[in-house]
């Protein structure tokens, strides 16, 4: 082996070691946050809520991960055994991926350059919805394949219009830099009106609600979750706790500039799944298709236009 090859090896172990703290950590911030909307619904709900383990509640996350990495994963014989494993650990990697990438996560190693961390993004967003429908159909169930049907037409039309609201803020930043993301004068125009239809566009490309059609309870039985548990529910769970993380932080950091603020995003993600209802599926596809994308085109030619 050649200096060159010894020095890659070397240069990758050191990665890896850089890298593993940080993921852990967000592993356990999204832990955190599961708590802390599980104890948020139940108050909007008036509901007791989880239970209370250990001081401030911090072990009730650890118990209920526990418990589901105890419970064994469930294959129906329909289903592949090769995409039934290689799929939940691929979307849970995926998502760690993504959260590597944000230099306000890792801070310690860039996996690539600046300039590259919202391409980047955008293509891992992607594969992990196309991750979650391989699942869904690996299932060979009639409920899964019913939500991944749902998904593929969700992801169709709402991927393009949450990639092109990117298009907004950079055109006036001039810059694929989110550390050099930030709000001048021009922008004030069409903050308002483009972070609400940016928030919104959040909400259905993570598949929160009430867009929440791919795992709609009351009329698919939990959607792709339906024949999923033990450890393969886990980490599909983690996957969707953690895209919405980070599609938070990107958005804070387009819009508002500051990576602080994603948590006012956060709560009002929480706050909207307490109070609003799901919405009916021909709903859904009017608002990405009349709504969302012509407004969306609209401000993006304003954002153009102030840029010249």
């Amino acid at each position: 082996m050649g200096d060159g090859a010894k020095g890659y090896y070397v240069y990758v172990a050191a990665l890896n070691q850089n890298n593993l703290i940080p993921a852990m950590a967000f592993l356990g911030l999204l832990m955190v946050f599961t708590l802390w909307e599980r104890r948020c619904l139940a108050m909007a709900h008036g509901r007791v809520g989880p239970w209370r383990a250990g001081a401030w509640m911090w072990v009730t996350p650890l118990l209920d991960g526990v418990k589901l990495l105890k419970r064994g994963a469930f294959m129906p014989a329909s289903s592949s055994i090769v995409w039934f494993l290689m799929l939940p650990m691929m979307g849970l990697s995926l998502v760690l991926v993504m959260a590597l990438s944000l230099p306000q996560v890792n801070d310690l190693t860039f996996m690539w350059p600046c300039w590259l961390v919202l391409p980047v993004l955008m293509v891992l967003m992607g594969l992990l919805s196309w991750v979650a429908m391989l699942m869904m159909r690996a299932m060979g169930s009639a409920y899964p394949m019913m939500g991944s049907i749902r998904m593929v037409s969700q992801a169709i039309g709402y991927e393009l219009v949450w990639s092109l609201s990117f298009f907004m803020p950079l055109c006036i930043e001039f810059s694929l830099s989110p550390l050099e993301s930030g709000v001048i004068w021009p922008m004030m125009v069409i903050i308002p009106m483009g972070f609400i239809l940016a928030g919104v566009l959040m909400l259905a490309e993570t598949h929160r609600t009430p867009f929440d059609m791919v795992e709609g309870e009351s009329e698919l039985v939990s959607g792709y979750s339906t024949e999923q548990g033990g450890w393969a529910f886990t980490s599909f769970f983690l996957s969707e706790q953690g895209h919405l993380w980070v599609s938070g932080l990107l958005l804070s950091l387009l819009w508002l500039g500051s990576s602080w603020l994603m948590t006012t995003i956060l709560v009002i993600m929480v706050v909207t799944r307490a109070t609003l209802p799901r919405l009916r599926y021909d709903k859904l596809m009017d608002i990405c298709w009349k709504i969302a994308l012509p407004w969306t085109l609209s401000l993006g030619l304003l954002s153009f236009l102030m840029r010249l």
